[in-house]
């Protein structure tokens, strides 16, 4: 920079001596504009210094939080040579690993192969044959666990992440098995049962549906329109639509429909479902035969209308018999009493009656009764 190595020297090592000796060999001008040009690079010197102590510090604290998601992480981590052998391993993998292998202390050195079936001949063999960034599901041997894998290369070594997502798999055959269920439930029916969409399509119908409203079992009904099939039923199905949307409950206790050529009595609900994220997935329609019921009812009706004829009236002639009288007299004594009222009472004799019985007979005497009640 100074035409000569030597008052560079001075300048870095000596100050203020080093500056005498620019002004005696450069002059005046020239010395001050190269110790600009130093305090210039020394500056940017300092500068640059600081930048990298900057990013030394931000790498360690990069560093130090991905050891702590490390370790803290749900998921498995592990980092394995080439040969498959694991050399770091988290919380997680560890007690993962303890599932299967309960007496298991540590996971050094051990190999996926040893630990978990059927890795060794899964896809991670071939990665770690030829290490390349892969994701993908693998299931472990005879146990039924299902892992969600991300595998990349990281230097030397090979990164390998794993989730456990048995549990998604448990949930799809559940939700399998429910809808089976629901099905045979549904279809196997004693009680008329529709189960539809929101257009009144059909999903699930039990078989005693079709053979209660008089139509063809041989037909599915499964995705037809219920508005179809029964077009009247129930009735004024666009204005109960309006209540069902708003999660109300309707139905009728005593609907009376003519089936086959004869009447029949039901007691039908119409209610909404809703699907797992709460929103109005269709309608369930139940129908319970009560025809029976209702004929049972009136003939229990009239068995009490009459019980109470026989119990207050007189056989022979339909009069209010002694029992009631008393009732009926109470009652009026008791209005009477509290209304400060009177209570007008009327006896009526028959004069000569026995002569009729016995001249006549017992059953003209009992027509005379009736005559005069």
């Amino acid at each position: 920079l100074l035409s000569g190595a030597w008052p560079l020297l001075f300048v870095l090592t000596s100050g203020g001596l080093a500056t005498a000796l620019l002004i005696q060999k450069y002059g005046n001008e020239e010395a001050s504009a190269y110790l600009e040009r130093i305090y210039a690079l020394e500056n940017a010197s300092n500068r640059i210094a600081k930048e990298r102590d900057g990013h030394e510090e931000r790498w360690q604290a990069a560093t130090l939080a991905l050891d702590q998601a490390f370790e803290t992480c749900g998921e498995l981590w592990l980092v394995m040579g080439k040969d498959g052998r694991i050399r770091r391993w988290n919380p997680s993998a560890l007690a993962f690993a303890l599932r299967f292998h309960p007496r298991l202390e540590t996971l050094e050195g051990r190999n996926l192969g040893e630990l978990w079936r059927g890795f060794a001949t899964s896809q991670l063999a071939t990665l770690l044959a030829k290490p390349q960034a892969w994701h993908g599901e693998m299931q472990l041997a005879d146990d039924g666990v299902h892992l969600l894998c991300w595998v990349w290369p990281l230097g030397d070594d090979i990164a390998f992440l794993a989730r456990d997502v048995t549990g998604k798999h448990a949930g799809e055959g559940v939700l399998q098995n429910s809808e089976a269920m629901l099905r045979s439930m549904v279809e196997l029916s004693v009680r008329p049962i529709a189960i539809m969409d929101t257009n009144w399509r059909y999903l699930y119908v039990a078989q005693s549906w079709s053979t209660y409203f008089q139509l063809d079992t041989q037909v599915a009904l499964m995705g037809k329109l219920h508005t179809q099939i029964l077009p009247n039923f129930p009735p004024n199905l666009t204005h109960l639509a309006k209540q069902l949307e708003h999660g109300n409950r309707v139905g009728d206790e005593d609907f009376a429909m003519i089936l086959g050529g004869r009447e029949e009595v039901m007691r039908w609900a119409l209610r909404p479902w809703r699907d797992a994220e709460n929103r109005l997935g269709g309608y369930i329609l139940t129908i319970t035969p009560v025809t029976e019921l209702v004929r049972l009812r009136a003939q229990l009706k009239q068995g009490l209308e009459r019980e109470n004829t026989l119990a207050y009236s007189d056989t022979l002639t339909g009069l209010p018999n002694r029992q009631l009288f008393n009732d009926r007299l109470n009652m009026a004594l008791a209005t009477a009493f509290r209304q400060l009222s009177k209570v007008g009472l009327i006896f009526i004799d028959l004069d000569g009656f026995k002569k009729v019985n016995d001249t006549l007979g017992h059953d003209y005497g009992d027509l005379l009764l009736k005559q005069v009640a």
